[in-house]
């Protein structure tokens, strides 16, 4: 890490002079590698944080200053932090992959609708349906025999936002559900499917 952060002080270092050449065009240059530069060293001090902070604190902002960060370094760096032992990191890890479209977010999120804990059963939901990931109803659909209801609650409402018509058999099953609030966000879901094609 440390040869990595010598290479980037000495760029920052050969362009900053560049920042007030005669041209502005080369002026604007500098300045957008810079930025550049300056991201890159957050990059490795937020996976230095993550990877060896002291406390569960520094490593939760670690993550979300990743999530900011583009690149597949830090999106490792994240999808790391999804299997950390400690479950507001992982949770926070769940948020972070909502800000990132790669195709590893979207096998993540499958993996994490596993987890053994509730919260993150329940983001990882909550997460496909935030982002669109049609492709996932499948998973969702799967997951209708949830026991614990706030996950399946979060399946309901996801399925609902994807509006995939694959589902519209699934939920009509679930209006028989004995929870109110179930059949009540199962009808939710119903309603907003798009209908089906020709």
């Amino acid at each position: 890490m440390s040869n990595s952060k010598d290479s980037l002080n000495r760029r920052r270092e050969l362009i900053m002079p560049l920042l007030q050449d005669k041209n502005p065009g080369v002026q604007k240059c500098a300045s957008r590698a810079l930025e550049k530069i300056e991201s890159q060293c957050d990059l490795e001090t937020w996976i230095g944080h993550l990877k060896e902070g002291k406390n569960r604190e520094l490593r939760v902002k670690a993550v979300y200053a990743l999530s900011r960060i583009p690149g597949e370094k830090a999106l490792r760096a994240i999808i790391e932090a999804t299997k950390s032992p400690e479950e507001d990191v992982r949770a926070t890890a769940v948020r972070a992959l909502r800000q990132r479209n790669e195709m590893q977010t979207y096998e993540v999120l499958v993996e994490l609708l596993e987890d053994q804990s509730v919260v993150i059963r329940a983001l990882a939901a909550e997460t496909i349906g935030l982002k669109g990931a049609r492709k996932l109803v499948p998973y969702l659909l799967a997951h209708l025999s949830e026991k614990n209801l706030e996950v399946l609650e979060q399946v309901l409402s996801a399925l609902g936002k994807l509006g995939d018509p694959l589902a519209e058999k699934p939920l009509i099953e679930m209006l028989n559900h004995p929870e109110p609030r179930v059949r009540g966000l199962a009808a939710l879901a119903l309603g907003e499917l798009e209908p089906p094609g020709d």
